[in-house]
């Protein structure tokens, strides 16, 4: 009797057997042999990783990773779909724990989008329509609750949108701190935009202590101008005029000055003033102009002559 072989039962002659039987078993285990190389019966190759070939290519997918397919029901037609697919085991990794049905899926058949354009919707966690939807239309707008904007710088004069500070800033002025002027030579007021048009100094019974009149100086870069100015005030018989800063008209000691001069920047490094003031007993009016000017950043109140301050208050608005 022939002896089978363990996995496939070929037929293994008995040596010393009959002769007559040899040609029989040999057959029947080429038989065998052929119909597991045509698929007929099937093998059950145990192959070693990385040492087997389809095509003269290498197969490198681990048993774990083939039988992942188990299971699959695609048709070759839809399996050959994926012939040429180019994307990484990460990018395909993206699709473990999609729940679309193939239909969701088909949806994107035509899509052109690339793939930067497709990722500017990573991140959106709501309805994309809805959040447009909820946005100002660019044309005539109708806004709700309290809309906000940036406040324009003071002056400006274009089509931009006003903001209620700008239009607070625009109508009313700014007030800088008070200064008392019991003492002293000379009053400082700096740190005004770059942009300030328009600037007013308020007296409240200021005084010298000996004869002479106030001025008021421009402060450019720091530095007060004392040159350039057309200046007079007066009274009824009465008249000073100076070239050193917009002039105050004062006659004697402990004259107390009250009231406001107004400076206007009328155009680029054109400045006009004008004032009218009560010195207790009388009025005194006037006004002046200096051009040329720079960048106006501050504002001095001193006098002439060498007498000291040694009364009232002074502070300045500007807008």
């Amino acid at each position: 009797m022939p002896t089978p072989t363990t996995t496939y039962a070929l037929s293994k002659p008995t040596v010393g057997g009959d002769d007559n039987a040899w040609g029989t078993e040999l057959n029947s285990a080429l038989d065998k042999i052929d119909d597991l190389f045509d698929g007929t019966t099937a093998i059950k190759p145990n192959l070693d990783a990385g040492l087997w070939k389809v095509g003269g290519v290498a197969v490198t997918s681990t048993a774990a990773e083939l039988n992942i397919l188990d299971g699959v029901t695609a048709s070759t037609a839809e399996l050959n779909i994926l012939d040429g697919v180019t994307a990484s085991t990460a990018e395909l990794n993206i699709l473990d724990g999609v729940t679309s049905t193939a239909a969701e899926l088909n949806i994107l058949d035509g899509v052109t989008a690339t793939t930067a354009e497709l990722n500017f919707v990573d991140g959106v966690t709501s309805n994309i329509q809805t959040q447009f939807t909820a946005k100002a239309n660019l044309d005539s707008p109708a806004l709700t609750g309290t809309p906000t904007a940036p406040t324009a710088t003071a002056g400006t004069n274009t089509t931009q949108l006003a903001t209620t500070a700008f239009v607070q800033g625009a109508a009313y002025p700014t007030y800088a701190t008070n200064q008392a002027t019991t003492s002293g030579t000379a009053f400082d007021f700096t740190g005004l935009p770059s942009t300030v048009s328009e600037i007013e100094v308020h007296f409240q019974a200021v005084s010298l202590n000996a004869s002479g009149n106030q001025l008021v100086q421009l402060i450019v870069s720091g530095t007060p101008l004392t040159t350039g100015y057309v200046s007079s005030s007066g009274t009824s018989g009465a008249e000073n005029s100076t070239t050193t800063g917009f002039i105050v008209f004062g006659s004697s000691a402990a004259q107390d000055v009250s009231g406001s001069m107004r400076l206007v920047q009328v155009a680029t490094g054109i400045w006009v003033e004008s004032h009218s003031v009560s010195l207790g007993s009388a009025d005194a009016n006037g006004g002046g102009f200096i051009g040329g000017v720079g960048t106006v950043t501050g504002i001095r109140l001193t006098r002439t002559g060498t007498a000291s301050f040694d009364n009232g208050n002074v502070t300045i608005s500007y807008r």
